[in-house]
């Protein structure tokens, strides 16, 4: 009986593993922040980019950016900034895509103007509604919100432009006045990578599933829902 009951409930687990994985992806329209050259500096931690502006310039010397994507990076270029307004089109347009495929999904919005994916209807199922949803994604990120999304992030959560993800976490937590001296990049990891959730707040000192301490995770690239 007990072995039974271990195999009926395996297809649950991965089911639900698969759909935690899919929330977060779906949330970033595929974008990857983290893309984009290296550049040593004096401190010894690598950066994208020497500056925000030179990453506009990276992607607007792309010939495969949409005319709404080349029109708000244009508009970031000359503010500085890519603006909340244009964020939000970009994320409603990928969400009206989606939904017009047949997803319906809400949104948690964190402190740093960023939106996680919170649930998807119908929860596609493993397989073939899997490959699916995917499929729709990434379609309704091309040209709408994988660039903008990925940009978005980077500035509202790694102003440093640090390439090591981690480390940029680690970097707009402690601005955040979280964490403490013992904090690292690498620490960060393991702890992540190795520690049930129940223990990692005693280890990093913070909590995992205070708003600022998930704004920075998400923003900085990191696949992580604290439960």
């Amino acid at each position: 009986m007990g072995s039974k009951l271990q195999q009926s409930s395996m297809p649950k687990v991965i089911a639900a593993s698969i759909i935690s994985i899919l929330l977060i992806l779906s949330t970033a329209g595929c974008s990857a922040p983290w893309k984009h050259k290296e550049e040593a500096t004096t401190d010894g931690q690598a950066k994208m980019a020497s500056s925000l502006d030179a990453l506009f310039d990276e992607e607007l010397a792309s010939d495969k950016l949409s005319a709404f994507e080349r029109e708000v990076l244009e508009r970031a270029k000359n503010n500085g900034k890519i603006s909340a307004e244009d964020y939000e089109t970009a994320h409603s347009r990928q969400s009206e895509c989606m939904s017009r495929s047949g997803w319906k999904q809400t949104w948690t919005k964190l402190p740093n103007g960023l939106y996680r994916s919170k649930d998807i209807t119908p929860l596609p199922d493993p397989g073939k509604e899997t490959d699916r949803f995917m499929q729709d994604m990434s379609d309704c990120s091309q040209g709408v919100s994988k660039v903008i999304e990925s940009l978005y992030s980077i500035q509202q959560s790694n102003p440093d432009l640090l390439s090591d993800t981690h480390e940029a976490a680690v970097s707009c937590i402690r601005k955040a006045g979280m964490g403490d001296a013992t904090l690292t990049g690498k620490k960060l990891k393991d702890t992540l990578d190795t520690s049930d959730s129940k223990d990692i707040e005693a280890k990093l000192h913070f909590d995992p599933k205070e708003p600022t301490i998930q704004a920075c995770l998400f923003g900085s690239g990191i696949a992580y829902q604290a439960e």
